[in-house]
């Protein structure tokens, strides 16, 4: 509830004293600065950086007020306002020495090419009873540290909320349903902003909580909201191609832009896009805000999906192609582009897990929830002390671990567990298979604290999976055996093509063992990966070859001159044209469900006068059997090239 109103309290009292009641958590962060001040410990200058809307400025403000609570006097600079000139900055820095214990400096990174000037300006003219606060989106670089000033300089790198944290910021928000709330959660990813936009806007519109769909995000207005909010004024700067590859792709480097826009500004759109304040430079590669990219993607999505669907298959085979030859670990850039929630790999982080490695006290975690005199808790203590390499510790947010797996492969196999029951069965299957070089092999699955819903379990399977692809324990190996206890729903197994080998069933001191095997295919995992965003965008479940992919693609730009160009298929516009028309004369028959399927492929591309609607229309379909009737359609065109 808002303070009750008084005639002496001004709008800028207001705001602070609304702001402080909606503000959450940073409690380390806070007792840091306040340390600081009272001199319990050597720190006098605190660098604070994060990525766009995770709550620096709000940070600010709440250490500002802290500080004024204490007694001590406040003094705020913002480095978009200061001019980089020395004399200017000399005076500015010598009046907040004169009238402040506390400096609070947002928006460090304006004065970037300063950097060194602002660094020994800061040094000589703040006395060391004062405590220096800089604020900016990059971490600094090493001129903080130089000449002893480690002793005095910490790095604070601002991160998300944490789940608690953003359960208690919704609720301040006027949010208090469960489930909402958690959907709200793990979609903002712990974003104070993204948090604050959400609630607000729901309020504001009076119409329900915004809960997030299985496909691209939030609602559209909220995103488009957030997106405003998160990129301001910058986003006008970046070439709109360029910030479409940024939505599509997790991470952007040269190469993803030269393969998703041939032709197009690779150097100059990389530039733009590393001098956004919502993104990450990963070394030579950036990342777009992972709320900014959804929204990008999103409304890339539903307003031109042709293009969307270009830009994602030209990104997957690109990512495909370096996966396979170069690096296995873009599997996971990769899975990215995938749009079904429940594949169990991704590319961001949890909001509410974290992968790491087994550390001390696990075992005793492990122990509180399960029997430690069994036979199998001491096979999985030989693990964590000998081949601690193989143990994947998945941990909530606070650190605690919420589950771990072994991992396999034959080279990594230590002789000593060669006959742990758990593994030697699905490992002696393989071998007698032949395909025991092509395998890995999860196993001794324990979970310690389980997940509260089903979102919370995919999460949790996604980290600890896109983990072992991050750490090697898990390449892309055809043929991957997952041995789990006690008969369950298999969930988002079932999507990576796992079955059941139930001649493999045992029992291990009353415990039943099932073990699991999946086929991905001659390419391992990214080949599966990639089959699933084929289907997703293109309506066509498998290809053999890529002249089938080349014909859909040509296909969906059949009016488009410069598309048609840039397509694989030899010839002019018109050639390429002529082509396409030959291959749906060749793919139906004369019958009456050949005639149905050629018609809507017709009448929604090849027609001058066509499209979607009028296709949908001319035939009486609803809309779902419609679009049933063309993905069979675009499937029997694509069989039709093998």
């Amino acid at each position: 509830m808002p303070p009750e109103l008084e005639v002496n309290v001004s709008l800028g009292d207001l705001a602070q004293q609304l702001d402080a009641q909606r503000f959450v958590g940073r409690h380390t962060e806070r007792a840091l600065v306040a340390e600081a001040l009272a001199g319990s410990r050597s720190s006098r200058l605190v660098y604070v950086h994060g990525r766009g809307g995770v709550g620096k400025s709000a940070l600010c403000r709440a250490v500002a007020r802290d500080a004024e609570l204490g007694g001590y006097r406040v003094h705020r600079l913002d480095g978009r306002t200061l001019t980089p000139d020395p004399d200017e900055l000399r005076a500015a820095f010598v009046a907040a020495a004169d009238h402040s214990a506390l400096l609070i400096i947002d928006e460090i990174d304006q004065l970037a090419a300063m950097r060194v000037a602002v660094r020994d300006l800061l040094v000589q003219v703040m006395p060391a009873s004062s405590v220096v606060v800089l604020v900016g989106r990059c971490a600094p670089d090493r001129t903080w540290f130089d000449a002893g000033l480690d002793q005095v300089v910490v790095e604070l790198r601002l991160r998300p909320l944490g789940h608690a944290d953003a359960l208690e910021l919704l609720c301040r928000l006027g949010v208090h349903d469960a489930a909402v709330c958690g959907r709200l959660v793990r979609w903002s990813g712990g974003s104070p902003l993204a948090l604050i936009v959400a609630a607000q806007s729901a309020q504001e519109r009076r119409l329900g909580m915004p809960v997030p769909p299985p496909a691209l995000g939030v609602d559209g207005d909220v995103e488009a909201l957030l997106a405003d909010r998160l990129g301001g004024g910058e986003l006008s700067g970046v070439d709109p191609d360029v910030l479409d590859v940024a939505g599509v792709a997790s991470v952007v480097d040269a190469r993803v832009l030269a393969a998703a826009l041939p032709g197009g500004p690779v150097r100059g759109g990389l530039a733009q896009l590393r001098d956004l304040s919502t993104a990450e430079r990963l070394g030579a590669r950036v990342s777009l805000h992972r709320l900014l990219r959804s929204a990008v993607r999103a409304r890339l999505a539903s307003t031109d999906p042709d293009r969307y669907r270009t830009l994602v298959m030209r990104t997957a085979e690109h990512l495909r192609h370096r996966a396979l030859t170069e690096d296995h670990r873009l599997l996971l850039e990769l899975a990215d582009l995938v749009e079904d929630p429940e594949l169990p790999l991704s590319f961001d982080p949890g909001t509410s897990y974290f992968p790491d490695r087994v550390r001390a006290g696990d075992l005793d975690a492990v122990a509180r929830v399960h029997d430690p005199t069994a036979g199998w808790f001491g096979r999985l203590r030989r693990w964590c002390e000998d081949a601690p390499e193989s143990v994947l510790i998945v941990r909530h947010a606070d650190g605690t671990p919420a589950s771990l797996v072994v991992l396999s492969t034959p080279a990594s196999l230590p002789g000593w567990a060669a006959g742990f029951i758990e593994v030697a069965p699905a490992v002696d299957h393989a071998a007698r298979a032949g395909h025991l070089d092509e395998s890995f092999f999860a196993h001794t699955s324990v979970v310690i604290d389980p997940p509260v819903d089903s979102d919370e379990l995919a999460e949790m399977m996604q980290v600890g999976n896109s983990a072992g692809f991050a750490r090697g324990l898990v390449r892309s190996q055809r043929y991957g055996y997952l041995t789990a206890v006690g008969r369950r729903e298999w969930g988002a197994a079932d999507l990576l093509g796992y079955r059941e080998l139930p001649e493999l069933r045992r029992s291990d001191d009353g415990r039943e063992l099932f073990t699991l095997r999946s086929d991905f295919g001659p390419d391992g995992l990214i080949g599966m990966v990639f089959a699933i965003i084929q289907e997703e965008q293109l309506g066509v479940a498998s290809v053999a070859g890529s002249r089938g992919v080349e014909l859909i693609d040509a296909l969906r730009h059949f009016h488009d001159d410069d598309a048609l160009r840039r397509c694989r298929i030899d010839g002019d516009p018109d050639e390429v044209r002529a082509v396409v028309r030959a291959a749906v004369d060749a793919a139906f028959g004369d019958g009456p469900t050949d005639a149905v399927l050629r018609q809507a492929l017709v009448r929604a591309y090849l027609d001058v006068d066509g499209g979607h609607a009028p296709a949908r229309a001319e035939l009486h379909m609803s809309r779902s059997s419609f679009y049933r009737h063309l993905q069979r359609a675009r499937q029997r065109l694509a069989d039709s090239a093998r």
